[in-house]
Order: C-alpha cells, then structure tokens, then sequence
C-alpha cells in the first residue's frame, strides 16, 4: 500500500539529511530525528516492531544528542518519541520495557504541562492513556485506572481516553 511506498522516499530524505548534517550538523540533526521517528512509527504501523524499535531508540539518541548543546529545547521531542517507542514496545509484547519509556514520558510531559498547560496537557492526557494502555496489557488494572481518570481529567473529550477507563473499570 501506500505506506510501503513511502518508507523508501522517507529512507532517500534520511541519507539526504545525513549527507547533508556533515556540512552543517546542528541545522540537519533536528530533520535526522523528525524522519527517524517519521520511518520508525511507519514501521510500528506496517507490523515490523523490530525494525520501529531500532529506529526509534536512534531517534531518541539523536535528540539527546542534541540536547546536550541546548538544554531542554529536545524534551518535548524526547517524549513524543518515547510514547512512540513505548507503544512499540507493547506491540511487541515487552510490556516491561514499554512501561519504562511511558513512565519517563509522562514525566517529561507533566513537567511541560505545568509549566505551559495550554500546549503540553494534552500531550501529558496522551502520555497517561497510554501508561493506562500499557496497564491493561499487563493486567494492572488499578494502574491503568489511575492513568485513565487522569488523562480523562486533563482531556474529558478524548474519547479514547474514556474508553481505557472504562476497561480499566469493567475489570477491577
């Protein structure tokens, strides 16, 4: 389908950048890591976990690469990434190490949300929908009802986010 087709039109944009990052590294690294994480959620939606993961960790190295040089410009990056990779993860059934990436993304996001709630809250509600996801895999149910109601709290439109709460509620 189509997203077959892209992915060597993202992979070509990729050499690109890198080629052209030599030459001038802090103007290209952000465009590495944009289309990094672009590939790997492409993968995650193609079925091919491994392959998303291993982008996705590159990607995430990348921006903390970065972020050496200008302090907590990347965190918002950081976490979107993360919750791509967490996702991932659960797709690939290693719930462990999904929960882990979810857990330093929410926290990267409840910082920026209570810093600029107007433009990280529903990125933070998202985060937490999807800990209460990653929850319910692993049979926490309590957990993924904490996670829920929050993300509910911060986005009641969401109506993803009322669907986990209502798992997480029909099974405790």
């Amino acid at each position: 389908g189509l997203l077959d087709k892209s992915i060597p039109m993202y992979e070509e944009a990729l050499d690109i950048f890198r080629q052209l990052s030599e030459k001038y590294p802090l103007v290209y690294q952000t465009q590495i890591a944009m289309t990094q994480m672009n590939i790997g959620v492409l993968y995650m939606a193609l079925g091919n976990m491994n392959r998303s993961i291993e982008l996705l960790e590159a990607t995430i190295a990348t921006y903390q690469e970065m972020a050496k040089h200008k302090s907590g410009v990347y965190e918002p990056n950081i976490a979107m990434t993360l919750v791509n990779l967490g996702m991932a993860y659960d797709a690939a059934h290693r719930y462990d190490e999904g929960k882990e990436v979810l857990d330093q993304a929410t926290k990267i996001y409840g910082r920026l949300a209570e810093k600029t709630p107007a433009a990280f809250n529903f990125y933070y509600a998202y985060s937490l929908n999807t800990q209460a996801s990653n929850s319910i895999f692993q049979n926490r149910f309590a957990d993924a009802e904490r996670q829920a109601r929050q993300a509910v709290d911060i986005e009641a439109s969401q109506v993803i986010f009322q669907t986990n709460l209502a798992v997480a509620l029909l099974t405790t």
